[in-house]
C-alpha cells in the first residue's frame, strides 16, 4: 500500500522553480469544484499549468474542459438571461478584478450549466457568467430598467 502512495506522489506533476518564477496567470474555473479563482503559470509552449489545491504538484489546465458562455446561444445572441426570476440583458465582457475572490463575488447555481456569480452588493443588479477561464473574463448582463 505505502508502495502505490509513493508512486502517486511521484506521479503528480510538479511545478519547477523555472515555472514559479514565471509570470502568473488568473484562472476562474469550475474544474475543481465550485467556481473560484486559482493561479497558473504559463509556460513558453503556451500551456498553462495550475494548482487546484495548495499542494507542491500541479496540473496543465484544460481550457477545453471548460463549460463558458462563448459555447451557449443566448451568449452569441446577446439574449436576454432570467435568474431567480429577474430578467437581465447584455451589457458586455470583463475581467474580474484581482480583489479577493470570495470576498467580493457569492458563486451562484450554473446558467445553463456555464459557472456564473453575483457581485456582492450587486446580487439583483448583476449576473456574470464564465466566458473565458484563463484571464477570468465574463459575460455581465444587468437588470432590465424598469418600464
Amino acid at each position: 500500500m505505502l508502495t502505490l502512495f509513493v508512486l502517486a506522489t511521484l506521479a503528480l506533476p510538479q511545478i519547477s522553480a523555472e515555472d514559479a518564477a514565471r509570470p502568473q496567470v488568473s484562472i476562474c474555473t469550475a474544474q475543481a469544484g465550485p467556481l473560484n479563482r486559482y493561479v497558473g503559470v504559463r509556460r513558453p509552449d503556451g500551456e498553462i499549468w495550475w494548482h487546484a489545491t495548495p499542494s507542491p504538484g500541479g496540473a496543465a489546465f484544460s481550457v477545453p474542459d471548460e463549460v463558458t458562455a462563448g459555447q451557449r446561444d443566448w451568449y452569441l445572441d446577446r439574449r436576454p438571461l432570467t435568474v431567480r426570476g429577474l430578467t437581465y440583458q447584455f451589457q458586455g465582457v470583463e475581467p474580474l478584478s484581482d480583489w479577493p475572490f470570495r470576498r467580493y463575488n457569492r458563486v451562484i447555481n450554473p446558467i445553463d450549466g456555464v459557472p456564473a456569480l453575483v457581485p456582492l452588493g450587486a446580487e439583483d443588479r448583476e449576473v456574470w457568467v464564465l466566458l473565458e477561464p484563463v484571464g477570468c473574463r465574463f459575460a455581465v448582463w444587468s437588470r432590465e430598467p424598469a418600464g
